[in-house]
């Protein structure tokens, strides 16, 4: 028997959660996607470019680089939210938010 305390019930949250849950699955699954497109792309640059610099300097920039730059736009192609920018209200202040408007 669900429980319903105010306006939200306990089987609204857990649907919530699901979803959420679900959402950060695919966002991890998309990051992944892009380190191994970068792992490939720093592979293949250091097979046509062998020096010393390629591979203690401009080799971790360039990571650091690709990540920061393709995760976000590759998160905002997919339509999913990134799980790592920024903070969400809890779910009790959602539900007082929804109780006022």
């Amino acid at each position: 028997m669900p429980t319903t305390v105010g306006s939200v019930s306990q089987d609204d949250l857990r649907r919530h959660d699901a979803d959420d849950d679900e959402e950060v699955r695919r966002a991890r699954r998309i990051e992944v996607g892009v380190y191994l497109f970068t792992a490939l792309a720093l592979i293949v640059l250091g097979v046509f470019f062998t020096s010393k610099i390629l591979n203690w300097i401009i080799g971790p920039a360039f990571v650091v680089a690709m990540v920061t730059t393709i995760t976000p736009i590759a998160l905002r192609v997919a339509g999913v939210r990134d799980p790592d920018a920024g903070t969400r209200p809890s779910r009790a202040v959602r539900a007082d938010e929804e109780r006022t408007a």
